[in-house]
């Protein structure tokens, strides 16, 4: 059983996120503002290992869906340090360490899902992340296929 944990002092900012009523995540799970965080750290390209962690839930919460999602970051985030594709898709078999990616990239990710989701412009600024994000993985496709073809 694998959990996953959030920095101790950002509790009550998750807890705030999604209860607050004036936030857009009002009602979803931590698990949901985590994977918005991670997302929002690695497209910023923003880390830092946590300090004091605090357990939140088994990785189930994530679903699938939301587990590709980790660990595709994970793969991405491997390939950027070693450009080697072969040595990124190791790490998508190793759980422990596509949630410890995900970890750092939701602790630095935190402060931008706040800004985004607490101000009145929120649901622009949400429309303005998923097209960058649309954009910066469809930037990263043309390496990657030209990796995994010189691979074949």
């Amino acid at each position: 059983m694998t959990r996953f944990y959030i920095e101790k002092a950002q509790y009550d900012r998750y807890d705030k996120l999604t209860r607050d009523p004036r936030s857009l995540l009002k009602g979803k799970r931590f698990a949901d503002v985590f994977l918005l965080a991670t997302v929002l750290g690695f497209v910023r390209g923003r880390r830092e290992s946590l300090k004091k962690r605090r357990e939140v839930a088994d990785i189930k919460v994530f679903g699938e869906l939301g587990l590709w999602l980790l660990r595709s970051i994970a793969f991405l985030h491997k390939f950027r340090e070693t450009n080697d594709v072969d040595d990124a898709l190791k790490i998508v078999k190793e759980v422990n360490d596509v949630i410890k990616i995900a970890e750092e990239y939701a602790k630095e990710g935190l402060s931008d899902v706040e800004e985004m989701v607490m101000s009145t412009e929120g649901r622009e600024k949400i429309e303005d992340l998923a097209e960058y994000i649309l954009d910066r993985v469809l930037s990263e496709i043309p390496s990657l296929r030209k990796f995994l073809e010189q691979k074949s």
